[in-house]
């Protein structure tokens, strides 16, 4: 599991962060220097205009607009960051802090990220994270200013897809980035682990019924497929269905 860190320092460029209930909020001064995020979706193609790079999932060619779902332990905590993921032209469709609720606010809105703010409590951040990787079938997040080597680590752990320090835009659109493609790929692991059990059973079945070997087996699932010139792995639902 990939934690990405989008912590800068602060110097050229950046008027000096302000805070906000326990997070850093910045914004550029009046310099050509670029934030190293800013610089690099610059040279990816964003807007030359000064307009945002909104992130995008692979193989999609329009910037998204997200349904993001904020969830901290009080609600005065979410307004600010809430306000800046709006200005960067998403949605925020629920705001959350209890930990019972979380699951009933998923299933309702169907996010398409989550990010969960710590604060004070980093036992509540991170119930708040295993109930929504639980829940979710979206990447998680993790916002939390100089939060200890023990918090990420049991947050990676849960299943958090990148970590943020900032609601600085072009960290935000990085790290939500990020997550997005990693998880993509996750799902794809998954759905080609489940593809390979399958196939794993099918052979198996046939290894049984027919006293052949894992080789054997496999070549009678080819050999079917070829000759009806279908995908293998429709092949392989009928074997494990018992229609073949």
């Amino acid at each position: 599991m990939l934690v990405y860190s989008g912590r800068r320092a602060e110097g050229a460029g950046f008027e000096p962060a302000v805070r906000v209930n326990g997070l850093r909020f910045s914004r550029p001064a009046h310099s050509t220097a670029l934030p190293p995020l800013r610089a690099r979706a610059e040279r990816s193609g964003a807007t030359a205009g000064g307009g945002s790079r909104r992130p995008k999932l692979p193989g999609v060619n329009e910037p998204q607009r997200l349904r993001v779902l904020i969830a901290d332990e009080r609600d005065r905590f979410i307004e600010p960051i809430a306000r800046k993921v709006t200005e960067m032209g998403h949605e925020c469709v629920a705001h959350q802090t209890d930990v019972a609720k979380v699951g009933q606010a998923i299933e309702k809105d169907r996010p398409d990220v989550a990010i969960v703010a710590l604060h004070e409590d980093s036992r509540h951040a991170l119930e708040l994270i295993t109930e929504i990787v639980q829940e979710a079938s979206c990447p998680v997040l993790v916002l939390a200013d100089r939060p200890s080597r023990e918090f990420l680590a049991e947050a990676a752990e849960r299943g958090v897809f990148a970590h943020l320090d900032s609601t600085d835009e072009a960290e935000l659109e990085g790290g939500i980035d990020i997550a997005l493609r990693r998880y993509q790929q996750w799902r794809s692991l998954l759905g080609a682990f489940d593809r390979r059990a399958r196939i794993e059973r099918a052979k198996g079945i046939l290894m049984e019924r027919h006293g052949l070997s894992e080789r054997d087996a496999f070549e009678r699932l080819r050999t079917e497929a070829r000759s009806a010139r279908r995908p293998l792995l429709d092949v392989v639902e009928d074997v494990l269905a018992g229609r073949v």
